[in-house]
């Protein structure tokens, strides 16, 4: 909990702006600050590393409704998973 309070701080949210949140809110945007900044650390390191002979890592993807539609789910299950998805990030729809 005090990690993800500092994540969220530190990106500069006010401690009002946190309180206002669910626990899976937080836990939500928590995760995409975190998400982001292994992003830009990756961004700086990476030529780094490949100048000094290292082996440039494979990202790792997230599933996109793009994916969902290949993998030969009906429309009424890519609608359900996205409606999952909206109202565990706190979306009440």
């Amino acid at each position: 909990m005090r990690q993800l309070l500092g994540a969220l701080l530190g990106c500069g949210w006010t401690v009002d702006q946190v309180l206002d949140l669910s626990f899976p809110q937080m836990n939500e945007v928590a995760r995409c600050v975190y998400a982001h900044k292994i992003q830009m650390f990756e961004l700086i390191f990476d030529p780094i590393a490949s100048s000094l002979g290292g082996k440039k890592k494979k990202g790792k993807r997230t599933q996109t409704q793009k994916d969902l539609k290949k993998s030969g789910l009906s429309p009424s299950e890519r609608d359900r998973i996205l409606m999952e998805r909206l109202n565990n990030m706190g979306f009440k729809l």
